[in-house]
């Protein structure tokens, strides 16, 4: 600091209390006479240094409590620790009434159900560099395609006793028991019962309501006093900006990676180049050309004719709230009998063009994913992708499952990118395939998917065994769609094998936890097999009135019961993050205590065909289709009312995704891109915004150790370097001491997210 004059008063600084240091007083003077004093009487506070004072009151102010704490509701104080106490201990007096205490305590009640699924990344041997068989010596792949490459040296080492099947057998006594450690559904219905009580305690809920307005505040405090600092530090690193700081979208739909105008085009030219082509045959040996299939919605139809207005509002209105969810989950040969008119002519043009199993083998959807997604992202080398595709459930008639028709698919069209992993997403349609007669218990459904991971056959399948490789999670959906009938309810232990309840559906914790079993034991047989493990994540609830009729206690909605399920089960997180902020504040307040993924997708949320009566397509072809608004819905949401960005602020580990590019009336070829500026230029974000948001989406995917560590300088391996928490069972340690020229996130916001975290640990540990 620059010397003041000795006439002048002295400050000094260094927290946030500032003191006076008093020079000896000066007779006061209306006009300054000499430049000395004019520059004297125009500064202000903000230029002067202050000196802070280590108080009490200092100390609460930066823990975020207030100066007084009323002796009712207040236990005992405890001296600070030096250092922190970890979470999982516990460290609270046992009769503190606010059930403080239960914070600590749930974080060794997650960790139970997270390592005992071998969901954590150190079960995870892709976390574990060479012995990964896709560990690359050789980064550049260019010499040959990706694919080929990696396929070669997979099938390669499929031969190897390291991925031999022969000695477990997964639906033995021995597995289920002696193998594995997966807490009983007895056990998991008592521990959702005492995760109930902790969310419904009022005092806990006005404390985490007081916490968060605080870590809030607190965050723009920070902004308003430190925001040219990070500025500076982050144009101190050279040729690195958010454009080429790797940026992963989380949830990418493949039933919508692509944009309406593109799949315009798409058409538009295969009309014009291949009209005659055959793509489609019926079950009764008829045959369709493309032509042919354009002439049933418009009898006058001739290829020159042909515009960009092939797909509409109205097609995708019909695509979103008929097709995904009634003909897309349960493919039927049957449906085109069943349809007439213009749905015929949409299903035709979705069967041809956005579904891999069809008369053309998929091509037309491949060489959109291809054209589109994935030679995009790779000339851009920053941007990639977890892509989500929905499990699908077969006829009987199909001599092949799900899982060997997605992986021949992937690698006949050679659809294996390095820029994107997969996710499987599950639906919650028990009740129709009970009623198609598919099922004839929950078991039957969880037959259907799990069942052939284990068998023999699909074990030695190298091309089943590739795609797997490249999987990160598994999904369960939770839709507004979900049929319930609430009639027959049998009681919450009634084991799968005897569920039917007249075909009703099970509730969302029961389906969470028979997956997570399922899960669990995959993971074990693919970890002793040196194969990567799997991820359980799951999405909320939409509905804030119904009922849950797992829990035994009252006034707990299908919501609460949704994110309890998925706080214990899932270690791979929240796929939205709208329900989480209209619950308590207990729930929202945990979420960011332990550090859970969430995923945010603010463009999605505005899309409004979640909000359409759609009745009209099922009666006949002649009536005219039109779409009526519900008025019992709640109105649609705009892009402010997404609470993003305050989890954001609080410091939630929360990533932006496009989810639906199709739906989202995307006017680019970069989604991803499009939706972190529309973020950017709504919420003025800075720099180190948008780079901590990048850098969280690398930090919580589904991709290789290695590339984290090269992207974003994270490891699995303990170092003393700086540490970030995942989940709160996972730790990633930095591999020096500042990494920003890899994210460029400057390190004074990395500082302060640590620090915040730490000091609310700190302060639960206290009081």
């Amino acid at each position: 600091m620059k010397d003041l004059p000795q006439d002048h008063l002295s400050y000094a600084s260094s927290g946030c209390n500032r003191v006076l240091v008093s020079p000896t007083p000066q007779k006061l003077r209306h006009e300054p006479s000499t430049a000395k004093e004019n520059w004297r009487m125009s500064s202000t506070v903000d230029d002067i240094d202050l000196i802070s004072l280590n108080t009490t009151f200092d100390e609460q102010m930066i823990m975020g409590s207030p100066m007084y704490f009323d002796p009712v509701d207040s236990p005992a104080m405890t001296p600070l620790p030096i250092l922190c106490t970890p979470l999982k201990e516990k460290v609270l007096p046992k009769e503190d009434d606010m059930h403080r205490s239960t914070l600590t305590n749930l974080s060794s009640l997650r960790e139970k159900y997270i390592k005992s699924s071998f969901q954590d990344q150190n079960s995870n041997i892709t976390n574990h560099g060479k012995k990964w068989v896709f560990y690359p010596k050789n980064q550049n792949c260019k010499e040959v395609s990706y694919q080929t490459k990696c396929y070669r040296h997979f099938r390669k080492l499929s031969r190897d006793k390291a991925t031999s099947t022969k000695k477990i057998k997964p639906y033995t006594n021995f597995f289920d028991i002696d193998v594995l450690d997966v807490p009983s559904f007895a056990e998991f219905t008592s521990d959702f019962d005492q995760m109930i009580s902790i969310v419904q305690s009022h005092k806990l809920l006005r404390f985490s309501q007081k916490r968060l307005e605080y870590l809030l505040s607190k965050f723009q405090l920070y902004q308003s006093l430190t925001a040219k600092k990070e500025f500076q530090q982050s144009r101190s690193i050279r040729h690195k900006d958010f454009y080429n700081c790797r940026k992963v979208d989380l949830n990418l739909l493949l039933s919508g990676c692509i944009s309406q105008r593109q799949l315009n085009e798409f058409i538009a030219k295969k009309i014009l180049k291949e009209p005659e082509r055959i793509i489609w045959k019926g079950i009764h040996g008829d045959s369709l050309t493309l032509e042919g299939i354009f002439k049933i919605g418009y009898p006058n139809f001739k290829p020159l004719q042909v515009n960009l207005k092939i797909i509409d509002t109205e097609y995708l209105e019909w695509y979103h709230n008929i097709y995904l969810p009634k003909y897309h989950l349960i493919p039927s040969h049957r449906t085109q009998l069943e349809l007439s008119g213009k749905a015929l002519y949409f299903y035709l043009i979705t069967r041809t063009f956005l579904e891999f199993e069809n008369y053309i083998k998929g091509e037309y959807f491949a060489e959109l994913f291809k054209q589109y997604v994935i030679r995009p992202m790779e000339k851009s080398r920053y941007q990639l992708a977890q892509i989500s595709v929905d499990f699908q459930f077969y006829d009987k008639t199909c001599s092949q499952n799900w899982w060997l028709q997605f992986s021949n698919w992937l690698l006949r069209w050679q659809l294996i990118s390095p820029n994107i992993r997969w996710n499987v997403q599950f639906r919650r349609i028990f009740k129709t395939l009970f009623d198609r007669n598919r099922v004839n218990n929950f078991q039957d459904y969880i037959n259907l998917i799990f069942k052939p991971l284990f068998s023999k056959q699909l074990n030695m399948n190298v091309q089943v065994q590739y795609f797997l490789s490249y999987v990160c999670s598994f999904d369960l959906i939770i839709d507004p769609s979900d049929e319930f009938l609430w009639k027959t309810f049998p009681v919450r232990s009634c084991p799968p094998d005897l569920w039917i309840a007249q075909g009703d559906n099970p509730t969302i914790s029961y389906y969470l936890y028979y997956m997570y079993v399922q899960i669990s034991k995959l993971n074990y047989l693919r970890m002793r097999q040196l194969q990567n493990t799997f991820t359980l994540r799951s999405n909320c609830s939409p509905s804030m009135s119904r009922p849950s009729q797992f829990s035994s206690r009252r006034n707990v909605t299908s919501q609460v019961e949704s994110l309890v399920s998925n706080l214990l089960l899932c270690n791979g997180g929240l796929l939205d993050v709208e329900p989480l902020w209209k619950v308590g504040a207990v729930l929202p307040y945990l979420y960011c205590l332990y550090q859970i993924p969430i995923i945010a997708s603010p463009l999605s949320s505005t899309q409004n065909y979640d909000n359409f009566h759609h009745c009209l397509y099922e009666e006949s072809a002649s009536q005219s289709i039109s779409l009526q608004r519900d008025i019992t819905m709640e109105p649609p949401s705009t892009y402010l009312k997404n609470p993003f960005m305050k989890f954001f602020q609080i410091g939630f580990k929360v990533s932006i995704s496009s989810r639906s590019i199709l739906f989202n009336n995307s006017y680019t070829s970069e989604a991803l891109i499009e939706e972190f500026g529309v973020a950017a230029n709504i919420y003025l974000l800075n720099s180190a915004d948008i780079c901590e948001l990048s850098r969280t989406s690398v930090l919580c995917c589904g991709f290789e150790g290695w590339n984290k560590e090269e992207w974003i300088g994270v490891t699995t391996r303990k170092t003393h370097f700086p540490e970030d928490n995942i989940g709160l069972v996972d730790r990633v340690y930095d591999i020096e001491a500042d990494t920003a020229r890899r994210h460029n996130v400057p390190l004074l916001r990395r500082k302060y997210r640590h620090d915040t975290l730490l000091q609310e640990l700190c302060f639960i540990n206290k009081y």
